[in-house]
Parts: C-alpha cells; sequence; structure tokens
C-alpha cells in the first residue's frame, strides 16, 4: 500500500508541475505589450493624406500591429496645432477625431477605443520651444507661452510680433505641424494558444 501511494503521490506531484509550467508558459505568451506610432495631418484638413509626412510608413506598421495579437484596447489623442481661431481648431479636432474612429471601426470595438482630443496643443509647442529652440529671444517666447493671465489670441499676437515676424515664421514652419497629430497607442495580447508546428514528412 505505501509503494502504490508513493507511486500516487509522485505522480500527482509530476501532474502539477507540469499543469504550473504550463499556466506559467500560457501567462508568457499572453503578457500583454503595446505599440505606438503617429499620423500628421496637413494644415486645416481632417482627412489623412498617405503621402504626407511619414503616413504611409507609419499606416504601413500599424496594420502589421493589428496582426501581433488579440487587441486590448486602442488610446488615440488628437491634436491641433495653437494657430488659428479656437473655434476653428475646435472644429477641426473633432472632425479629425472622427476620422481616425473611421480608421479603427473596423479593427476594434468602439469600447475598447479611447480617444483625447487637444484643440490647441500650446503644450506641445512649449515643449518643442524648451527641447529644439536656441535663438536668443527663447526665453521670451516661453515667458508668451506661460503666461496664463493673457488670452490665446493675445498669445499668439504676442508671438507674431517677435523680430518682426520671424520668430513666428520659425515656429510655424518648424514645429506647428509637428502638432497636428493623431498618437496611436495599440495594447495587445499574444496569443496564448500557440500554433502546432506541422509534422516533418520523410524524403523518399
Amino acid at each position: 500500500i505505501c509503494r502504490l501511494w508513493n507511486v500516487m503521490r509522485r505522480s500527482v506531484i509530476s501532474y502539477l508541475m507540469v499543469v504550473l509550467f504550463l499556466v506559467l508558459s500560457g501567462f508568457m505568451a499572453g503578457a500583454q505589450d503595446k505599440d505606438s506610432l503617429m499620423l500628421h495631418f496637413r494644415l486645416n484638413e481632417s482627412r489623412l493624406d498617405p503621402s504626407y509626412m511619414d503616413n504611409e510608413h507609419h499606416l504601413s506598421m500599424m496594420t502589421e500591429m493589428f496582426k501581433q495579437g488579440i487587441v486590448e484596447r486602442i488610446t488615440v489623442t488628437v491634436s491641433s496645432s495653437p494657430d488659428g481661431p479656437l473655434w476653428l481648431n475646435t472644429r477641426l479636432s473633432d472632425k479629425r477625431h472622427q476620422s481616425i474612429v473611421s480608421l479603427l471601426k473596423d479593427i476594434i470595438p468602439e469600447e475598447k477605443l479611447f480617444m483625447t482630443v487637444i484643440p490647441e496643443n500650446w503644450e506641445g509647442l512649449i515643449n518643442k520651444i524648451t527641447t529644439r529652440y536656441f535663438d536668443d529671444d527663447k526665453e521670451e517666447i516661453l515667458q508668451i507661452l506661460k503666461d496664463s493671465t493673457i488670452s490665446d489670441d493675445t498669445r499668439q499676437k504676442r508671438l507674431q510680433a517677435l523680430s518682426d515676424g520671424r520668430t513666428w515664421d520659425f515656429i510655424k514652419y518648424h514645429f506647428l505641424p509637428e502638432l497636428r497629430y493623431s498618437a496611436i497607442t495599440y495594447y495587445y495580447r499574444k496569443p496564448l494558444v500557440r500554433p502546432i508546428p506541422a509534422p516533418v514528412r520523410k524524403a523518399y
């Protein structure tokens, strides 16, 4: 009886170890991962142009991303540059939002799609001036951008007046196009069940 019990105990332990190994393997295979990309919009446009900036490459990347595993959720931040009147940028941001929703609606259910809209991305412009602008009027620009006592229209007019308009032209050419974007982050899980390789046939 003791011998039988020891055999059974070893069998149970072996079985539990196999189960534990399979569970851990499945957990690792199903670990959540993520990828990100950015699409850009032309000035005053809500339609995505594949030929603009790196859109064609990133759209191709997105197609590959969606093949990686099971979609958990997608977060999207739609941004518009801060030039122009607020009412126009708000309307433009809403249209860009709908454009991205239309792009993703066949890929993921709406309840797994989380959207953030930034009608005027002043914070993004502050970051670009801080990290990538090195002319003498940098501190003056940042002071205007961070002044919470003035309206955004006044802020833009003061920026446009710097250096007879040359500073604004530089900002408009180098930084504002980068703030008209849709940043997409795709969270997914790789399949728990891996395909079983086909048996290798012997060559006769």
